[in-house]
């Protein structure tokens, strides 16, 4: 699978929708979970939103575009998107875990801020701030993982003056 230049997707000045998918069983894929992560930084994942469907899991964000940023922060904006992991075992095999308690499918309004991604052995984490994180635990045997984030709205620029693509 033919993957983007980081350097030229990143740096950029206009906006184009993100769809990506990571080689999780290819050598690259700790370059690619780079790559991911640095589209995903600072993204913000609402907990109730998170939903699974025959062994997918879902989880839509907003993630702040700062492949745009560059020298000039007038530039970056918003947009909604969305990480899906299959197979994902069952229901069961996704948590959230907060400082002094777990939790499985929650049913509570909290939000995570995304600081860092993590790909374990079967287990892919979505880390936020205070030591609250998402971890994922999929079958890695499967030929049919499938690791993708891809933007799903429109680009909302922060400035007044900025024009969505």
């Amino acid at each position: 699978m033919k993957q983007p230049d980081f350097s030229k997707d990143f740096f950029c000045d206009k906006y184009r929708k993100v769809d990506y998918r990571l080689r999780y069983f290819e050598e690259h894929s700790g370059h690619d979970l780079i790559y991911l992560a640095s589209y995903l930084h600072d993204a913000r994942i609402d907990l109730k939103e998170i939903r699974y469907v025959r062994q997918q899991l879902i989880i839509p964000l907003e993630r702040d575009t700062w492949e745009l940023t560059g020298d000039n922060f007038d530039s970056w904006g918003a947009v909604a998107g969305r990480l899906s992991i299959f197979p994902v075992i069952s229901a069961a095999h996704w948590l959230i875990q907060l400082p002094g308690s777990l939790l499985i499918d929650p049913q509570f309004d909290f939000c995570i801020d995304i600081n860092k991604i993590l790909l374990e052995q079967n287990c892919l984490k979505l880390i936020g701030n205070s030591n609250t994180f998402l971890t994922i635990r999929f079958q890695a045997d499967s030929s049919k993982l499938s690791i993708r984030y891809r933007d799903t709205g429109n680009f909302i620029p922060h400035n007044q003056e900025g024009v969505p693509s």
